[in-house]
């Protein structure tokens, strides 16, 4: 079982999407459409809870169809959103392995470091490598 937080679920969305976008080896897809399709509940979770602070800490635009937080209630909105964030959620799925990817795929260093509890510590591997 993998253990993390919701915020490493919520930052991680858009590079797993824009993993999942790519032609990739067919195992590694196979694992990122399963890690989509595991934590998809909880992404449905975050951006529920999102939606209803947002309500909850809104004014609404004069003249337009606009509902954003009041200024003056954004750090509040933040907190309570951050704890929704905090709590600790398990999964089973296997990792990612960047070594199975290619050379091919461009990712940025963010889209590593929001991917990085998604995927397998390849730095041992990469060292193993230089010492043989």
């Amino acid at each position: 079982m993998i253990k993390m937080q919701l915020s490493e679920v919520w930052a991680a969305k858009s590079a797993l999407e824009k993993l999942a976008q790519l032609e990739l080896p067919i195992k590694e897809a196979y694992k990122i459409s399963k890690i989509l399709r595991t934590i998809q509940q909880d992404l449905e979770f975050i951006e529920q809870e999102r939606a209803k602070l947002i309500k909850k800490y809104a004014k609404q635009e004069d003249n337009k169809n606009e509902i954003k937080v009041a200024e003056e209630n954004v750090q509040d909105f933040l907190n309570d959103f951050y704890k929704i964030l905090e709590h600790s959620v398990e999964y089973d799925f296997v990792k990612i392995n960047l070594n199975n990817i290619g050379d091919s795929i461009k990712l940025t260093a963010t889209d590593i470091l929001m991917l990085s509890p998604f995927i397998d510590d390849i730095s041992d591997e990469n060292e193993k490598n230089k010492t043989s």
